[in-house]
């Protein structure tokens, strides 16, 4: 079978081979950089993963005696057997019997075939072909299936569009406890996946990933384990969801933005008679969501104070993840409440006041962050990079504001905010004065005007008096006659 040159001609070699050995899809193989020089030999380990390492050889001399050295890392059986077909991937829907068949049969004898059982090494070696690239792989049952198999190229490298994918398995998820219908997700590593349905399903390599499972609002989900392990096999997991007691409710918060396994913090405190009562509810988690419940129990209604702390990693000392928003209230009345929380990478801006005296209250304000404190100082917001409006305020002096700018860690990262007195609402004690003399003139001319108006009208009445008529002469009686 001739070798063959570039990547039209390799696809028709694969259709045409695939349709004598009666093949089906063709495997994807990941091509890693070519060795500079040429490899004389080949060291390569069987490992515990049911994988080969190294799983490429590149530039290997050809019609050469190659001396092989096989390393089981495990108590296990393997083989490493060069396929003798010529620039052909083996599909990977190859029962353990076809590579057998293929590995063993007369048709296309294999290049190499070594054994080892249990650890320690083997040696071995054969003679290269001319140019052109070959498929190794174990011909233990099962082993093949669960991604052992690389690619040996003799004299070149591997063509370009030969990438490598192991073999992935069904990682499946089943809800229980939910109402049909309902939206639940599931997250391993940093792929989320979501379903209406009663199941969810991955398909995963052999590896180890993180699992989570998301709370739904009023409902708390477990899965019993954290961390999930794909061995080379399909695998199932039932996820449970309880609802609250009777008469209880749950407060659940939904995060995003944070790093894969970064543990976060939130606190739920009650409040009664306007004061947040001892205590309260408060866990540690990692994943998207945490539901803060007081246990299965969950929360009575009422209104609660809640915070949702930074992280305090030793790799950020400084900048750091926060939570925006990262307080306020909650008010449980008869059904469970979900609360989203965004993580940014924020980093340290300090706002320096001057101008008020140590016991004025200072507010200095910036988007989804408030600073309160008195008196003259640094104060410290925590902001992710970007341009904000800020304002800060005093009683009795000028509210401030402007903007800033945000780009990583600088010493810039600093703003002067000067107060001034502001201007006085109340008049001044002078005008007070001018008050008091306007109104004291008023009332001595009203005086003035009104005594003269009295003098006057007396005046008045004498001379009335003196042109009236005079009133008749009284009446004269008759004398009384004499007795």
């Amino acid at each position: 079978m001739g070798r063959l040159i570039g990547v039209a001609s390799a696809t028709v070699l694969v259709l045409v081979v695939g349709a004598f050995f009666g093949l089906g899809a063709v495997r994807q193989v990941e091509v890693q950089p070519a060795q500079p020089n040429t490899l004389s030999s080949i060291d390569v380990t069987a490992t515990t993963s049911y994988s080969f390492t190294p799983n490429i050889f590149q530039q290997v001399a050809t019609n050469s005696t190659i001396p092989v050295s096989f390393t089981d890392a495990s108590s296990l059986s393997y083989t490493f057997t060069i396929i003798g077909v010529e620039g052909w991937v083996v599909p990977r829907t190859y029962s353990s019997a076809q590579i057998l068949a293929l590995a063993y049969g007369s048709a296309h004898p294999n290049l190499v075939n070594i054994n080892v059982s249990g650890s320690g090494t083997v040696s071995g070696s054969f003679t290269s072909p001319g140019p052109g690239w070959y498929e190794f792989l174990s011909t233990e049952a099962g082993q093949f299936q669960l991604g052992m198999y690389g690619f040996v190229a003799f004299g070149e490298n591997l063509p370009a569009n030969l990438t490598t994918s192991p073999r992935e398995y069904v990682v499946s998820f089943t809800e229980n406890g939910l109402p049909s219908g309902t939206n639940w997700s599931v997250s391993l590593n940093e792929s989320t996946r979501s379903s209406v349905s009663s199941t969810i399903t991955f398909e995963e390599a052999n590896g180890s990933y993180l699992l989570h499972t998301w709370d739904v609002k009023g409902y708390l989900s477990y899965a019993n384990l954290t961390t999930l392990n794909v061995t080379g096999a399909p695998i199932g997991v039932v996820v449970y969801y309880n609802a609250p007691a009777a008469g209880t409710y749950f407060v659940t918060f939904v995060q995003s933005g944070l790093p894969l396994n970064v543990i976060w913090e939130v606190q739920l405190s009650a409040i009664i008679n306007g004061t947040t009562g001892p205590g309260g509810i408060s866990q540690n988690y990692f994943g998207p969501t945490h539901t803060l419940a007081g246990g299965i129990s969950g929360v009575e209604n009422g209104t609660f104070e809640w915070t949702a702390y930074h992280l305090s990693l030793p790799e950020w000392p400084i900048a750091s993840y926060y939570p925006f928003p990262s307080s306020g209230m909650v008010i449980v009345n008869g059904s469970s409440v979900l609360i989203h929380l965004t993580y940014r990478y924020s980093y340290p801006f300090a706002f320096d006041v001057e101008g008020v005296p140590a016991s004025v209250p200072v507010t200095l304000q910036i988007p989804n962050e408030t600073v309160t404190g008195t008196g003259p100082g640094g104060y410290l917001v925590m902001i992710p990079n970007g341009t904000y409006s800020w304002n800060a305020t005093a009683p009795g002096y000028q509210t401030q504001n402007g903007t800033v700018s945000v780009q990583g860690m600088p010493e810039s990262n600093v703003r002067e905010v000067s107060f001034q007195t502001a201007p006085s609402t109340s008049s001044p004690p002078w005008a007070w004065i001018e008050i008091a003399v306007v109104a004291a003139v008023i009332v001595i001319g009203a005086a003035v005007f009104l005594l003269g108006r009295r003098k006057g009208g007396s005046r008045i009445g004498e001379s009335e008096a003196s042109t009236a008529p005079s009133s008749p002469p009284p009446t004269q009686q008759p004398p009384s006659p004499p007795l």
